[in-house]
């Protein structure tokens, strides 16, 4: 199970740079392009510090704003 789910809003016409420097990190199980108010979802993976790397997924440039769901167990 990911150790936490970030939604993504790109700037205007980033979006394509900000999946491809996303899915670049290591610590990123998966990166999905998503319509609606979010442009991607990103899947930290388990066992890792979600908070370590929600701040760099902030600073990939193109990243307007983002919105961390830590995951739980059912």
């Amino acid at each position: 199970m990911p150790a936490a789910y970030v939604l993504v809003q790109a700037e205007p016409g980033a979006v394509p740079d900000v999946l491809t420097a996303m899915r670049a990190l290591a610590e990123v199980a998966f990166v999905e392009a998503v319509t609606g108010p979010y442009d991607a979802v990103v899947a930290v993976a388990g066992g890792q510090d979600a908070d370590p790397v929600r701040r760099r997924l902030q600073e990939t440039p193109g990243v307007a704003r983002t919105l961390t769901c830590p995951s739980v167990a059912a």
